[in-house]
């Protein structure tokens, strides 16, 4: 009878959780699917990187 209460009270806690878990894994990986890989943020062109070297000189 414990063994089945403490099932059933791990199912109510952690069930909703996995699912949420489950679910936004899903949403991202479906969202993902369609875009093309990235190719940066833009500080690894050599422009942004120059101007940054600048303005850290300058200061």
């Amino acid at each position: 009878m414990a063994r089945r209460l403490f099932l059933a009270y791990v199912a109510v806690v952690f069930g909703p959780l996995a699912l949420a878990t489950a679910a936004f894994a899903i949403r991202d990986l479906l969202a993902r699917r369609g875009r093309p890989p990235s190719a940066g943020n833009g500080h690894a062109e050599a422009g942004a990187l120059e101007n940054t070297v600048e303005e850290v000189k300058a200061t």
